[in-house]
C-alpha cells in the first residue's frame, strides 16, 4: 500500500493495522503478513476465515476505546497476531 491510500484511509475515520506476526499449522498466511482496518471497510487480508473476523473484530474496538493502544491474539495452534492503533 502506499502513503497515499494509507493517508486517504485514516482520513475516513481512522484505521487500526494488523500483523501477523508468528504463524504455524493451518495458517493461510506467513508472518509479516498484514490489513488496516477502518470503521467499516480494510484493506489487505490475514487470510480470511476466524482469525481474520476476530482480528477485525479486536481492531474495530481498539478503535473505538482510545485507552487501549495494542492487542495480541495468542493461538497457540496457528498463529500470534498483533494489532495496534
Amino acid at each position: 500500500m502506499d502513503r497515499k491510500s494509507l493517508t486517504g484511509f485514516r482520513n475516513r475515520g481512522g484505521c487500526v493495522r494488523v500483523v501477523i506476526i508468528d504463524a504455524a499449522g493451518s495458517t493461510p498466511r506467513n508472518a509479516g503478513t498484514w490489513l488496516v482496518v477502518g470503521p467499516r471497510s480494510f484493506l489487505g487480508s490475514t487470510g480470511g476465515g476466524t482469525l481474520e473476523f476476530e482480528a477485525l473484530h479486536i481492531a474495530r474496538q481498539l478503535m473505538h476505546n482510545p485507552s487501549y493502544r495494542c492487542c495480541h491474539i495468542n493461538r497457540r495452534s496457528d498463529a500470534r497476531v498483533r494489532i495496534w492503533t
